[in-house]
């Protein structure tokens, strides 16, 4: 059974530490979601075609880092 992430309203003690622990727990869980929703999603990126003279990184791997930046 998933665990839902949330914070209790008037948490401010605990609210930074939860805050951090939450926003790890989402960058762990967001592949896992991703995958589990659209297993073609990465093969899907890979097909993109990739432009640039310089590539250290695979365009899919920074296409999910963008995506990534907007999970926290």
């Amino acid at each position: 059974m998933p665990r839902s992430i949330s914070l209790q309203h008037g948490d401010k003690e605990n609210s930074r530490k939860s805050i951090k622990d939450i926003s790890k727990e989402l960058t762990h869980q967001l592949p896992k979601t991703i995958k589990h929703f659209f297993p073609k999603f990465n093969k899907s990126l890979r097909k993109i075609p990739d432009y640039r003279k310089r590539t250290d990184y695979e365009l899919s791997e920074i296409l999910m880092g963008g995506i990534s930046m907007y999970t926290h």
